[in-house]
């Protein structure tokens, strides 16, 4: 295992990424990096050792520094973020995972790329409109951009998508969300 200075998070082109994450599997099949957030994390950069990483029970998401971190900070969101498929292990991990498996198979996330460079786009030219003045970048980026993908993949109508996303909200904030 070893430490590799590229960073495929920091690219801004398709094919910096790529180099960055040659560059990374070249130096080895686990590698040291840092995140974007400054945590540091292994990046497992071969089929076969992600198998076994993913198919050993040594390896889960209970406690990492994120949702340590999370419940800090942030305790509100703990139910939130602790009950989706990123970050549950084994069978719920498995159930979650087929309930969504088909609409993220490459040929219908390939279909979805054009749209998803138009409302990034959109809201960053709408961020850069803004001028000097401070922006709220999760509530005018991070949180608009996959919720108006997911708005999108559902159908939901333009008319619905604000009372939609106060729903969700409202949902996240009660912890309603949640299944026993």
């Amino acid at each position: 295992m070893t430490t590799v200075a590229a960073d495929p998070f920091a690219a801004t082109t398709e094919s910096a990424r790529l180099a960055a994450y040659a560059e990374l599997a070249e130096a080895g099949p686990v590698v040291r990096i840092t995140l974007p957030n400054g945590l540091p994390a292994w990046l497992v950069t071969r089929r076969s050792e992600c198998r076994t990483v993913l198919n050993d029970e040594r390896f889960n998401k209970t406690g990492t520094p994120v949702g340590v971190l999370l419940r800090k900070l942030r305790p509100h969101l703990v139910p939130a973020i602790s009950s989706h498929m990123l970050v549950t292990d084994g069978s719920v991990h498995t159930r979650l995972r087929r309930l969504v498996n088909a609409a993220f198979t490459r040929r219908p996330m390939e279909a979805l790329d054009g749209r998803i460079q138009e409302i990034t786009t959109g809201l960053l030219n709408g961020l850069a409109d803004r001028g000097d003045q401070p922006v709220d970048l999760l509530a005018e980026f991070a949180y608009p951009l996959p919720m108006t993908v997911i708005c999108d993949m559902l159908g939901v109508a333009r008319c619905y998508r604000a009372s939609f996303r106060t729903q969700i909200m409202d949902r996240e904030r009660r912890g309603l969300h949640r299944r026993g």
